[in-house]
């Protein structure tokens, strides 16, 4: 995933299994001076198994330490706050479209029904106000009209 802001640009790699330059050298054009390694080493469970997995960050230019902190902030918030949701709640990953314009389109409409549902000030998970939508053609017309 990438953030950007300004002329900064975060890449953020969970390595697992490989060496980190194996897949720097794969996928990016930078030298390891560019490579700022996060301590961060999420440890997940899984059948009694415990995995973890090393995060590196790639900058187009050096920071001070608390501006780095902002910055993967920054970008954990943005995977938190949309994409987790995107994937969650409405399946981004399994939508199965590939020809032409079609994921693109799709993800722009699953976005905006995100807004949209975000944008109503009712108590509720998003993905009750889905359901409550699908079942209440009132909440729905409340819905479409704040749009």
């Amino acid at each position: 995933m990438s953030v950007m802001k300004g002329d900064l640009n975060l890449d953020c790699l969970t390595v697992t299994g490989k060496r980190l330059g194996e897949v720097i050298d794969a996928h990016y054009a930078v030298s390891d001076a560019d490579v700022v390694p996060a301590r961060d080493q999420p440890a997940r469970e899984q059948g009694g198994k415990t995995t973890t997995a090393t995060r590196y960050y790639l900058l187009s230019r050096p920071l001070s330490a608390a501006r780095f902190l902002a910055v993967v902030r920054a970008h954990w918030q943005i995977e938190n706050r949309l994409h987790w949701v995107l994937d969650v709640v409405l399946d981004e990953d399994l939508a199965r479209a590939r020809k032409d314009h079609a994921p693109e389109n799709l993800a722009r409409l699953r976005r905006f029904a995100l807004n949209v549902l975000r944008a109503n000030q009712d108590q509720g998970s998003t993905r009750g106000k889905i359901k409550r939508a699908g079942w209440d053609d009132a909440f729905l017309l409340k819905l479409l009209n704040a749009a």
